[in-house]
């Protein structure tokens, strides 16, 4: 990711930096989702609905996309994920299932063409 991300004239401590916030950030989303339920099957939620606002978008709505097809990517993924997310609070055992279904499924797969490459 930082080869592709940072340029070279960015300080090696930035890089420690960026890993330091990016643990914490993780840390806390994780805690939280440990301790409240419901923030948890919230972020499976959004997460399944981005996924699928970005499949959306490129079966469907890239064509309608105009002159700003980034703007309408984010904007297919902000919908979906709002949407997802709050359909996942509303059916809250079907998205536990569902989400890590999903996520096993996408590590799996990972992992796997990880293996082979």
């Amino acid at each position: 990711m930082f080869t592709r991300v940072y340029p070279n004239i960015i300080p090696m401590y930035v890089v420690w930096l960026t890993l330091m916030v990016s643990i914490g950030i993780g840390s806390g989303i994780g805690y939280a989702a440990q301790k409240w339920a419901r923030v948890g099957v919230l972020l499976i939620g959004l997460w399944v609905g981005g996924l699928f606002g970005a499949l959306l978008y490129s079966m469907l709505f890239s064509v309608f996309a105009g002159s700003n097809p980034l703007g309408m990517l984010w904007m297919c993924i902000a919908f979906c994920g709002v949407l997802v997310g709050i359909l996942s609070m509303i059916y809250f055992d079907h998205a536990v299932i569902i989400g890590s279904s999903l996520a096993g499924a996408y590590i799996f797969g990972r992992v796997r063409i990880s293996l082979y490459l």
